[in-house]
């Protein structure tokens, strides 16, 4: 279902490129934004995926930049929200919630904070590799197996705080019904 609807928002996003007079709503851009973080952000949960962010500097680029895009939309969501010439009975409890939510996801969550994050991640995937043979040979805490449950664990902490952010900043922006284009 959730891929079906990532098909079907991206064909739509994909095909109002070729018609410039028809934009898909902002929560509709939103919609496919927040499928290709998710899709992205399961992928880096895996160790496979942290070797690929590390590595593939592509992969990196466009991680990196659907965050960007997620941030483009907030500050877009922002200042909709804070134009007095562009109210529309918004419900105030709703509008306070999605702003506190930017906020979080602004301060804490910043592309710049991924990047460092993912640095460090990068960094202890790196010296898991370098000292791979030994640790092969670790028990417990210190073996190679330990040693890869402990980085996922932590990206995925940290990325389940940006999903549910972004998947709460698309939700209060159905619930408010944002329609302006860009």
């Amino acid at each position: 279902m959730r891929m079906t609807s990532f098909i079907f928002l991206t064909f739509l996003f994909i095909s109002s490129f070729g018609q410039s007079e028809i934009e898909l709503p902002i929560k509709e851009q939103f919609d496919v934004v927040t499928m290709e973080w998710i899709d992205k952000s399961e992928y880096l949960k895996t160790y496979s995926g942290i070797n690929e962010y590390c590595q593939n500097p592509v992969f990196r680029k466009s991680v990196d930049r659907v965050l960007t895009s997620i941030h483009q939309y907030d500050s877009l969501i922002i200042s909709t929200l804070n134009d007095p010439t562009a109210y529309f009975n918004w419900d105030a409890k709703e509008e306070r919630k999605t702003l506190s939510d930017i906020a979080s996801m602004e301060t804490g969550y910043s592309t710049h904070a991924f990047i460092d994050k993912m640095r460090d991640a990068c960094i202890f995937r790196n010296e898991i590799e370098s000292n791979a043979k030994n640790l092969r040979n670790g028990v417990g805490y210190e073996s190679y197996d330990a040693k890869i449950v402990l980085l996922e664990t932590d990206v995925i902490r940290y990325l389940n705080k940006i999903d549910k952010l972004v998947v709460k900043i698309n939700d209060h922006l159905h619930v408010l019904d944002i329609d302006l284009s860009q």
